[in-house]
């Protein structure tokens, strides 16, 4: 039997979400967030969805045991400040 482990961690503050709301609340703390991520944007649900899709294809097929960090580079960097 073949199988495939795969995991993938997605950088919760990468993606708006309520736990991090904080930090999209002030213009301040956006601009900071924004800096930290290389790629210079956030995250939404495509960018993992599409990093799923290929762990799953048939491209990936002697990928296994991995897990895949999908956050624009952002932990790459050190945490933001914030006000």
């Amino acid at each position: 039997v073949n199988t495939r482990n795969t995991a993938i961690f997605s950088f919760a503050n990468c993606q708006r979400r309520d736990i991090n709301k904080n930090v999209y609340d002030k213009e301040s703390n956006r601009k900071a967030k924004l800096q930290s991520i290389p790629l210079g944007r956030i995250g939404n649900p495509e960018d993992i969805g599409d990093v799923v899709a290929c762990m799953v294809s048939d491209a990936f097929r002697f990928m296994t045991g991995t897990t895949v960090l999908v956050d624009g580079g952002e932990l790459m960097r050190g945490m933001q400040k914030q006000d």
